[in-house]
């Protein structure tokens, strides 16, 4: 099997895993799902834009209802792959609700998961800056309820 069709297939079976059980994802699955996709050779094209897009929605669907740093994390490294390496270019809609779930994680998850969202942020940021309007607006209040107390190594 060639590289390529392996890893779309990786990606089917994550995208079936998550449309079947959506509401009771399971940590454990979907930790090898997003270990999975994180293992994929991103130097070769194998994810459409469409394909990502869909994708990333369904992850930030379950990871709001299954709330664990080790599946932020792991989303973060997969949004960072997928928008640097693989070109891609979410909706609109899309692109807001994964910037507003990472920055989100900004206030509730611990320190070491940071390092992946804002890679995710900045890779979003990077490819999408025109259109993160609205973003940018979010990311200025949530800057002002957390009050610089949960991130004190940006003071």
């Amino acid at each position: 099997m060639d590289i390529v069709l392996k890893q779309q297939t990786y990606l089917k079976e994550c995208y079936d895993s998550l449309l079947r059980k959506k509401e009771r994802q399971d940590p454990e699955e979907l930790k090898q799902n997003l270990r999975k996709l994180n293992e994929c050779n991103y130097s070769f094209q194998f994810i459409s834009s469409r394909d990502a897009d869909v994708i990333i929605v369904l992850l930030v669907d379950v990871l709001s209802v299954v709330p664990n740093d080790d599946l932020v994390s792991r989303f973060g490294q997969l949004v960072f792959d997928i928008c640097t390496k693989q070109k891609v270019t979410l909706e609109t809609r899309s692109l807001h609700k994964t910037m507003e779930f990472l920055l989100k994680a900004f206030s509730s998850c611990s320190l070491w998961t940071l390092t992946n969202c804002i890679s995710a942020c900045g890779a979003l940021l990077y490819s999408n800056v025109s259109r993160l309007e609205q973003a940018s607006h979010m990311a200025i209040t949530m800057h002002e309820s957390l009050h610089l107390t949960s991130l004190p190594f940006l003071l």
